[in-house]
């Protein structure tokens, strides 16, 4: 961990960051504690695509394939990291309250499994599926995760708030270890809570695209809305184009 990005110290219990020794990049598999360089099994990924072939004869092969997920910081690094406009002692009294604590933010509680629209795209389009995916009801991770009305742009403000009150528990001598570490699984389970939230109906948007206008919403990490919209044509146009060249290069798998 390096003193240019940890607001804290050498010394501290509490990780703000993804350590380097570990699988710390959000689309490399393998993310639940497995180290750098390690192979990574099938029970390394969180979800399972399927295509379903058919030969000249009519017999159908189904396949099988890891999908390669995201792995998401439910309070995110840039979240716990950011101090908005918290002045100098302010910042001050948050860095010595969370150096007391052993709150990881790689710990499993904090990592959530999320696909990209592309898994969506090749389940539905290029694998042709109809039924939904295991990633159904869950929003794609790179959808609004930034954006300026986005799921950072959230939680930043939640983590700010939480940061406020802990000025206050120490000036009223109510703040401990334990509190500040339950606090943030508390805010862990919260926003996980809400994420499956804003996806929640993914499939049933995917079907209705040309007649729901806001078809986009349970696919994007925003709250809604405040989800980037997303006009249909523009997808159809997309799905159209992948049918095209999948016909003109015989199929994909």
């Amino acid at each position: 961990m390096s003193d240019k990005h940890n607001p804290i110290g050498k010394i501290n219990k509490f990780v703000p960051e993804p350590d380097d020794k570990y699988r710390d990049n959000c689309g490399d598999p393998g993310w639940k504690g497995k180290q750098k360089g390690a192979n990574a099994s099938t029970d390394a990924f969180a979800f399972i695509g399927r295509k379903t072939f058919e030969d000249d004869k009519g017999n159908k092969t189904t396949k099988y394939y890891p999908v390669k997920h995201e792995a998401h910081h439910i309070l995110s690094v840039s979240c716990v990291n950011g101090y908005g406009d918290l002045d100098e002692d302010q910042k001050k009294v948050v860095e010595r309250c969370c150096h007391e604590t052993d709150w990881n933010i790689n710990n499993a509680n904090n990592l959530i499994a999320l696909p990209l629209f592309g898994h969506t795209l090749k389940w539905y389009v290029i694998d042709e599926n109809t039924d939904p995916p295991e990633w159904k009801d869950l929003p794609q991770h790179d959808w609004d995760h930034n954006s300026a009305k986005g799921y950072c742009a959230d939680v930043k403000k939640a983590v700010l708030d939480f940061y406020g009150k802990l000025e206050l528990q120490v000036e009223g001598h109510t703040v401990t270890a334990k509190s500040i570490r339950d606090d943030l699984i508390g805010m862990e389970n919260d926003w996980r809570a809400e994420i499956k939230e804003r996806g929640e109906g993914t499939h049933d948007a995917w079907g209705n695209m040309a007649v729901q206008a806001n078809w986009y919403e349970p696919f994007s990490m925003a709250a809604k809305g405040n989800a980037t919209y997303r006009p249909p044509l523009r997808i159809e146009n997309k799905i159209k184009r992948l049918k095209e060249l999948l016909e003109h290069f015989g199929g994909a798998n």
